[in-house]
């Protein structure tokens, strides 16, 4: 991505840049450890990452309402690769 962003930049195209720039911090806080509290009067949403696959789950006040599990793959112009994952889910 950072590549991509890169090349954006070398041919002027700002927009494009600041748009994966914007990803990729949103990619690395996601990255971060996430706790989701059982007592808490607001909602959470968490992501973890393993090397193959996303889980997301969404809790409402504390109680889990959904979780779904997505498949990364690996090669590199994928479009479902760990990089591009904020992109398909947001």
């Amino acid at each position: 991505m950072k590549q991509r962003m890169q090349e954006y930049a070398a041919h002027l195209d700002y927009e494009n840049a600041q748009n994966i720039k914007e990803q990729i911090i949103q990619l690395e806080n996601a990255q971060e450890k996430q706790v989701a509290g059982r007592i808490v009067a607001y909602d959470q949403a968490v992501i973890y990452f393993s090397d193959n696959h996303v889980l997301s789950a969404y809790f409402k006040r504390g109680a889990l309402q959904g979780m779904n599990m997505y498949d990364l793959d690996t090669s590199i112009n994928n479009e479902c690769s760990r990089e591009n994952f904020n992109c398909q889910i947001l």
